[in-house]
């Protein structure tokens, strides 16, 4: 054999290796795909499908597991996004508030009742829009039934929502009062009650009176006893100061509030509460003093030195916040009733004496609050500016006649206003007494 016939064989058998080695890799793919569409065709043939493996009680629980993850989700996204409001728009967009709001009645679901009434609460504590969608859903009335689960986790967040939801606006107030809210709610406050519970409940009696206009007091009475308890519950700041923020919008109007109040037995701890140490506290408690003072001329029977030692002593030492809230309460018991007022001087003398003060803020507020006390007396009064006269002792139209060369510009222009007519009333009084000497002698 030739050389030549030897090579093309070589090359023969090495065309023929490598197309049997390419055939055999390709009939060995087409091999395992076979076999793969046989095993499936074969799993599908011999196992049912899913469905077909439960009871409907089993799929039931299979889809109450996944409501439950699902309402975790929405709850843990409404609780770590930065813009909750933007992330419940994408809710009530999705529809998802409806199935919320069915949750609520899952009563052999706590979990899931739990959830949804988190859900709902965050939505509702956004704008009024969301608030809006959330009570258009009838999520009120089941709320106000959640308030007798057995479940306390679940009473506590209707607590919660409904909070938010009364105080949106007096409209979705008037629902829940109509709805008979306030029972159960009050309901609540028993012996076995959480502090975070005690919270939620006082919290939301707060927005029951913060929005205007105020529901018929007739209405609303049944929760004075409470505010009573919650105002001497001295362990938390927080639930305290809310309490005490309830009774100053609920004292806010007719005199048959005041009456109330003072037959609840509340004027006693709001004087007590002047001597807190907290502003949060200070406050509102000045405030409710504040108008039951000014609402009522029979009220000035419990205004005694009780009331005046504690304000003298704020209006000395307390933040400007508190002495402004001093001065206006000053001004309602004095207004008008000057000759009657128990300490009527050591207030006077106080104002007068903080005329001098550091703070511009307070130089002020006791220029405007000794201008009104003086142009109200003088209203009510035929002979002679009492308060005028205490004025003038305490060395007040000295300082402030000193007060029209003070660098602050408000300062300036107050002290100038408030001069003349207080100057002229004091110089009343001095001839009132000029003539009651001259009329001495003459006798």
């Amino acid at each position: 054999m030739s050389n030549d016939t030897g090579k093309e064989t070589t090359d023969v058998l090495r065309l023929v290796n490598t197309e049997g080695r390419r055939q055999i890799t390709e009939n060995r793919k087409n091999e395992r795909k076979r076999i793969e569409a046989d095993s499936e065709d074969e799993r599908l043939t011999k196992e049912p499908r899913l469905t077909q493996q439960f009871t409907p009680d089993e799929l039931e629980n299979y889809r109450n597991v996944f409501r439950l993850k699902l309402m975790r989700m929405f709850c843990e996204i409404l609780s770590t996004v930065k813009s909750c409001s933007s992330y419940a728009d994408k809710i009530i967009q999705d529809g998802f508030v409806p199935d919320f709001v069915e949750f609520l009645s899952r009563n052999d679901f706590p979990e899931l009742q739990f959830g949804a009434a988190w859900a709902l609460g965050n939505i509702a504590s956004g704008t009024s829009h969301h608030t809006k969608v959330v009570v258009d859903h009838d999520a009120v009335p089941t709320f106000i039934k959640l308030l007798s689960s057995p479940c306390s986790d679940v009473r506590e967040q209707a607590v919660w929502a409904l909070g938010n939801i009364v105080g949106d606006s007096c409209k979705h107030r008037d629902l829940a009062l109509k709805e008979g809210v306030l029972p159960p709610l009050l309901a609540q406050l028993n012996e076995h009650a959480t502090l975070s519970m005690l919270r939620n409940v006082t919290l939301t009696l707060l927005n029951f009176f913060r929005v205007k206009p105020q529901p018929p007091f007739e209405q609303v009475r049944c929760v004075l006893p409470a505010l009573h308890i919650l105002i001497n519950f001295d362990d938390d700041l927080c639930l305290l100061s809310s309490a005490c923020w309830a009774l100053s919008y609920l004292s806010v109007g007719s005199n048959d509030k005041i009456e109330a109040l003072m037959e609840a037995g509340l004027y006693p701890r709001l004087v007590d509460l002047l001597k807190h140490p907290s502003p949060a506290v200070q406050i509102p408690a000045i405030r409710t003093l504040s108008n039951i003072a000014r609402d009522n001329y029979q009220r000035r029977a419990v205004i005694d030195d009780k009331l005046i030692e504690p304000l003298i002593y704020l209006l000395q030492t307390a933040e400007f916040a508190t002495k402004k809230e001093v001065v206006q309460a000053v001004i309602n018991i004095i207004s008008g009733r000057s000759g009657r007022i128990v300490g009527l001087q050591d207030f006077i003398e106080t104002l007068c004496d903080l005329l001098e003060d550091h703070d511009p803020r307070i130089i002020t507020v006791c220029l405007e609050g000794l201008e009104i006390i003086c142009s109200e007396e003088s209203k009510c009064t035929t002979d002679f500016n009492f308060v005028a006269k205490l004025i003038d002792e305490a060395q007040g139209l000295d300082k402030i006649k000193a007060l029209q060369s003070h660098d602050n510009d408000e300062i300036r222009r107050k002290a100038l206003e408030v001069w003349d007519p207080m100057y002229n009333e004091a110089r009343n009084v001095w001839k009132f007494f000029e003539q009651l000497g001259d009329l001495f002698l003459w006798c």
